[in-house]
């Protein structure tokens, strides 16, 4: 009589066990993807590299000026530095709304400022304000 339960108990665990968060995928993407905040960062060959906001605020900060307000975060380059990219030829920044920039369109005045929800927005002294992206969750490297 206790084989029964036992088949039953091992089957319901096998089952449950199924959405259950895992260890880190070989691609750098960790389970706290959702995290606010946190930038996925998909290199050219397709692996990916998750960066957290706190990753974020440890960088190295720059500061510009853009219509008179002052925007403090890391600058893109480097928050491709950590992620391991190398060589780029183009990258599109998403979240809410999107930019595409070539290599030669990057530079230390293209950054990340931390906004007071915890999320992350774009800016650059070359790209007008009104197309920065906003709640930035991606960063597609080609």
């Amino acid at each position: 009589m206790k084989k029964p339960f036992l088949l039953i108990g091992v089957l319901l665990l096998v089952a449950c066990s199924n959405g259950a968060p895992t260890a880190a995928s070989s691609t750098g993407a960790s389970p706290s993807a959702s995290e606010p905040g946190a930038l996925q960062v998909i290199r050219p060959d397709g692996s990916a590299k998750m960066i957290t906001l706190n990753d974020l605020k440890a960088m190295p900060k720059v500061k510009i000026t853009v219509e008179g307000i002052d925007q403090e975060g890391p600058a893109l380059l480097e928050v491709l530095r950590v992620a391991g990219v190398t060589d780029f030829k183009r990258v599109t920044i998403s979240g809410v709304g999107s930019v595409n920039l070539n290599k030669d369109q990057v530079n230390a005045q293209v950054m990340f400022d931390f906004n007071n929800r915890g999320s992350v927005k774009f800016a650059s002294v070359n790209v007008p304000k009104a197309n920065w992206p906003k709640d930035i969750t991606k960063i597609q490297v080609e």
